[in-house]
């Protein structure tokens, strides 16, 4: 099992939690999917990320994790025990994006 801060050294090295504020954090792991949609990411990379933007998730029938938010109309699922691909990646920014939109 990969850990939190497993998960933020693999995907951000050259980061320290120390070095900058935690609105930081995330804004540069979702800087780090849109670099790289097609990167090997992981459900739990997106658990942290859409808890972190107050996005609400869900293990639906064991074999995708659902991200909702309020204020949009869509949900995003991600699958668990597949690859997860760059579509899902780019619909998961979207969400956010639309999110961070709405909120404004």
């Amino acid at each position: 099992m990969t850990s939190t801060v497993e998960l933020m050294v693999r995907y951000l090295p050259d980061i320290s939690q120390s070095d900058i504020g935690q609105s930081d954090m995330h804004n540069k792991r979702l800087e780090a999917f849109r670099s790289n949609p097609g990167g090997d990411w992981v459900p739990a990379d997106f658990e942290i990320t859409a808890s972190q933007y107050a996005v609400k998730f869900r293990k639906v029938t064991g074999t995708h994790v659902a991200f909702t938010h309020p204020s949009v109309p869509n949900c995003v699922a991600i699958p668990m025990k597949k690859k997860v691909r760059a579509v899902h990646v780019k619909a998961f920014i979207d969400l956010i994006d639309r999110m961070d939109e709405l909120d404004r």
